[in-house]
């Protein structure tokens, strides 16, 4: 015998127990009663709903963090890293701010309002400590989307060109033209139900539904979204004006042919080219320097947006860009605070829809920001509490003239980077937006628009990356590989809208057939143990011919229940369906079944030779019921079903259940289940009625104990894995141990 078999040194298995089935079990070991659905509710309740002290302080502090953060705060350690990450954030905020409220077709003022009014309110409800909430590109790529849809043709028209900016009354602060005022109207209204939805949401506490988008869908649309983004600035890079009605679907196309046609027709700004060319440069040189410097520890980037706008605004102040060159500019932008102002009702029904859609995209986007910071920094955060930060950000905003917002991807990675520890950064950043806003805004009317352009095409520089997702896909997975794909190019050709809709529809569509394409698998002991493997990865395994176990490994439901039955069928013994299918006639189906059982015989007889060898060699070290001799058994055949892998059954699975079962009791065959879930079991039950009186007895805790069931009655069978005493004593003597009796 080898040593190695038996080495002290590695770990032995030994039990002995008494062998259980459903029943017994039962009645050894109780259950703890199941709850009732009003049991339940009522327990929930009662854990949730407590009114005295503690529960109330608790339900504060977690609606309310600020207060959490503000009584741990430490200023020798934090303060600084604020103060210069705050800083160095509204830098960011200020050119980003009025580039995305121009994508979304407002002026740019309204877009610093949102940003200063997230800056101040997520750190009052938000658990993150790093993220960045304000204008995002995706968001108000979403939300010009939704303004076309509802804002008037001449409204449509104007926003071709930001010259109507500047031909506003100087006598109030918000004295905009009509197309403006209803610009902003339909946005403050959309901002307005997507925090009523994000609170909805938030008081369900639906905080999963992020984890529903899988990570390929979420890439793949983000990305086909930048590549929206993208081809939006190209008028404002080239200069030209595009006052064609685009159509909402095939979008992407239809503004590529219109730029197209603008460039061959040359009706191009050529100051704008130049000025956009040297924006994008020095912006993308500077980015890598900046990830150069990061990388040498350096804790702040280099503000060269602020820099860019601030020179541009000086060269077409003094060379007068607009009335000489052409060049579009930003125009007038009031001073102050934005004023107050209410929702128009008329637009909620026809918002609705895109309220729901850019919830789902800001918030599972932002989430996945908001979780790789927080494991980053190794703390926490509440997935429904940021649906509530969310909610109370877009709703209060969205009474003074703002856009919806989300998490910014750039902004967030910059204020982890530059040394912020809590959500005072975020503060510090709004006090510094808001001193913009009262004294420095004015200064920037004259910013040319391509330099706000180039902006927001570099800022989506992560974006375009996500195509660099394809060969990691392709090696992983080509199912996710097929969803980034299809949800890609739904988003880029068709419409963004219509992306995530075919992005999740197709997503479902895998995860079903994936579910059906899993096939049931036959199992084999595995020499020499009491482990059960496929037939098909493993050479040395032993399969009874009277006893098949068969494992499946998905749900059990309407879609593959029929396949798992089928599976099971062709497994008894003088199964004709492989002659049948062969159009094999009565005759030469006696004949070929005559060979078959003779080859059976055969088999049958080999192995009991070789279990009487292996009995009496000292080579068999494990004895198990799981190679038990053949006259151990009932004289009768067996399926058992190894559960273990099934999640849950449907009505449609449970009755197939039992029709297998009242087929294989018809033929005299035994149809045992083992590894079932307690609420599998109930499940089942339920579906059996009563088709399956017995179905207890029928159900085992392993498929040991079903294999135990099977020996001949005995008053207590037993479950056996245990080591051959005289190897035991040789091991011990082999490592100097005092011998003892087993």
């Amino acid at each position: 015998m080898d040593d190695d078999v038996f080495d002290g040194n590695s770990p032995q298995i030994c039990i002995n127990r008494t062998a259980y089935n459903a029943k017994t079990l039962d009645e050894t070991y109780p259950p703890t009663p199941a709850l009732s659905i009003p049991q339940q509710v009522k327990s929930l309740l009662k854990s949730h709903c407590r009114f005295d002290g503690a529960c109330i302080g608790r339900f504060f502090l977690a609606r309310f963090p600020i207060f959490k953060w503000i009584y741990s705060y430490r200023l020798r350690r934090y303060l600084l890293g604020d103060i210069l990450s705050g800083t160095t954030v509204s830098m960011l905020h200020l050119p980003q701010g009025m580039a995305y409220a121009l994508l979304a077709l407002q002026h740019p003022v309204y877009g610093l309002y949102t940003s200063f009014l997230f800056s101040f309110i997520y750190p009052i409800f938000g658990t993150s400590r790093h993220a960045s909430l304000g204008t995002f590109a995706v968001v108000a790529l979403l939300t010009s989307n939704a303004i076309r849809e509802i804002a008037t043709v001449a409204t449509i028209s104007n926003s071709c060109s930001m010259n109507n900016f500047t031909n506003i009354s100087r006598n109030s602060t918000l004295a905009f033209t009509p197309d403006v005022l209803e610009r902003i109207a339909i946005a403050s209204t959309l901002t307005f139900l997507i925090g009523c939805i994000f609170l909805i949401f938030g008081v369900l506490r639906l905080g999963f539904i992020s984890n529903l988008l899988s990570r390929p869908f979420t890439r793949a649309y983000v990305a086909g979204a930048g590549v929206h983004v993208f081809v939006a600035q190209i008028d404002t890079l080239f200069g030209i004006t595009i006052c064609d009605v685009i159509p909402t679907i095939f979008k992407v196309p239809y503004q590529l042919y219109f730029i197209a046609e603008q460039i061959v027709m040359l009706r191009i700004t050529w100051l704008s080219i130049v000025i956009s060319i040297i924006s994008i440069i020095v912006l993308y040189i500077v980015k890598f320097l900046d990830d150069f410097l990061q990388k040498k520890k350096f804790p702040f980037p280099i503000p060269v947006q602020l820099v860019l706008i601030v020179i541009f605004t000086i060269a077409s102040y003094f060379a007068k860009f607009e009335a000489n060159f052409g060049v579009e500019i930003v125009g007038y932008i009031p001073r102050g605070v934005p004023s107050f102002m209410l929702p128009n009702p008329s637009y909620f029904l026809p918002l609705l829809d895109n309220a729901i859609i850019i919830t789902v995209v800001s918030y599972s986007t932002g989430i996945s920001m908001i979780q790789v910071l927080a494991d980053k920094h190794d703390y926490k955060v509440d997935a429904n509490q940021e649906l509530f930060a969310n909610g109370m950000c877009n709703f209060i905003s969205s009474f003074f003239f703002s856009i919806p917002g989300s998490v910014s991807f750039s902004r967030s990675l910059i204020q982890n980077g530059s040394g912020g520890k809590t959500q005072l950064a975020s503060i510090f950043a709004g006090f510094i937006i808001l001193l913009c806003l009262v004294a420095i805004a004015p200064l920037f009317e004259s910013l040319p628009t391509p330099v706000l352009a180039s902006t927001v095409v570099v800022a989506l520089h992560g974006l375009y990356l996500h195509v660099l997702d394809l060969p990691f896909y392709w090696k992983i997975s080509k199912y996710d590989l097929f969803i980034w794909i299809v949800t890609f190019l739904s988003t880029v050709i068709i419409n963004v809208e219509i992306g995530l809709a075919c992005g999740l529809v197709v997503s479902l569509i895998v995860f079903v057939v994936r579910t059906i394409l899993v096939s049931p698998v036959l199992l084999g002991n595995l020499a020499s143990s009491e482990l059960y493997v496929n037939v098909k990865e493993f050479e040395d395994v032993t399969v009874k011919s009277s006893v098949k176990i068969i494992r499946h490994s998905s749900p059990l439901y309407f879609a593959n229940a029929s396949k798992l039955k089928n599976f099971i069928m062709e497994q008894l013994p003088n199964n004709p369906s492989a002659e049948v299918d062969l159009g094999c006639g009565p005759a030469l189906y006696r004949g070929v079944q005559h060979l078959r059982n003779r080859k059976n015989n055969k088999h049958i007889q080999l192995e009991q030779i070789n279990s009487f060898k292996n009995s009496e060699s000292t080579t068999a070290n494990i004895t198990t019921p799981t190679t038990p001799q053949d006259n151990m058994f009932v004289n009768k055949f067996c399926v058992i079903l190894d559960c273990s892998c099934i999640p849950f059954i449907d009505s449609v699975g449970g009755t197939t259940l039992c029709d297998i079962n009242s087929c294989l009791t018809k033929k005299d065959y035994l149809f045992y289940l083992t590894g079932a879930s307690r609420g599998l079991r109930e499940d089942l039950i339920r579906a059996s009625g009563q088709k399956w009186e017995n179905i207890l007895e029928c159900i085992f805790p392993s498929i040991q104990d079903a294999l135990s069931a099977l020996k001949q009655p005995t008053k207590h069978p037993l479950v056996r894995i245990t080591l051959n005493p005289c190897l035991i004593q040789h091991a011990l003597v082999k490592h100097g141990a005092r011998e003892s009796s087993v």
